[in-house]
């Protein structure tokens, strides 16, 4: 098989998986927690954690 083929393969066979996936999709609301409500405990360890963000993980520089 030709380079030229293999790759008019693939392109179809994401094109496929695309046109199937956009038959499938569901509202995003599906997505955010599949379907299912998250609780008490969930949403304050998730607003824990993005309140805090990525500082409370960096080292302050040390000065000599």
């Amino acid at each position: 098989m030709s380079p030229q083929t293999i790759i008019l393969l693939v392109a179809i066979v994401m094109l496929g998986i695309g046109v199937w996936a956009n038959i499938r999709m569901k509202p995003p609301k599906e997505f955010l927690v599949a379907g299912q409500s998250l609780g008490f405990f969930g949403m304050a360890t998730a607003s824990s954690f993005i309140q805090s963000g990525p500082t409370a993980r960096i080292r302050p520089e040390r000065k000599p």
